[in-house]
């Protein structure tokens, strides 16, 4: 059984990555149309060219270093709650 959704809920998507995609599909095939946040920020140049360097080697050349980089986040635990997309930026 489905509820359906009142002018008067709202539903808010946080993000714009492939999950909140998904998310926002399946609201709008329901008839809800949700409202997306999302910072909006772009990489830095010097993450931005790293990441594009990956991009173009098969992760088994990846090196324990590249491999340790993709997966710091220093805005994990910072003063934010939520912390930001380091790898992929916002499309």
């Amino acid at each position: 059984m489905t509820k359906q959704t009142e002018s008067r809920d709202r539903v808010v998507v946080i993000g714009s990555g492939l999950s909140a995609l998904g998310a926002i599909k399946s609201l709008v095939a329901k008839g809800i149309q949700p409202t997306v946040l999302d910072v909006g920020d772009e990489l830095e140049p010097n993450r931005a060219n790293r990441a594009a360097a990956l991009s173009m080697t098969s992760p088994d050349g990846w090196s324990a270093l590249d491999r340790e980089w993709l997966n710091s986040n220093p805005t994990v635990g910072a003063t934010s709650r939520i912390p930001k997309k380091l790898v992929f930026g916002s499309i």
